[in-house]
């Protein structure tokens, strides 16, 4: 969330960025927020339909001690799947004044 946060309060220079370079002749590319994911998400479980659905360590817990990084690899996907979205959302909402 620390990353959501942090790009939404700068959204704000970031315009301000762009627009002061709209008038630039060089080609160059205004602004742009970059956002890591892997293919990992993938391996992603379900989108949760609400907040509160959000898988924990204790939801993904394997059977009795088996393969206990399993939970670790899954939350892992869960977290690259969120920046894939977060990217696209960035995206429909910023558009082209903010290249996300």
């Amino acid at each position: 969330l620390g990353h959501h946060f942090l790009t939404m309060q700068l959204e704000q220079p970031l315009r301000a960025v762009a627009h002061a370079s709209d008038s630039r002749s060089d080609g160059r590319e205004r602004a742009r927020v970059i956002v890591l994911a892997s293919r990992s998400h993938r391996f992603s479980p379900p989108i949760p339909s609400t907040f509160a659905e959000l898988p924990t360590p204790q939801m993904l817990e394997p059977a009795p001690s088996v393969f206990p990084i399993l939970r670790d690899i899954l939350l892992y996907a869960f977290s690259k799947l969120c920046n894939v979205l977060f990217a696209q959302e960035l995206q429909r909402r910023w558009g082209d004044d903010i290249i996300a």
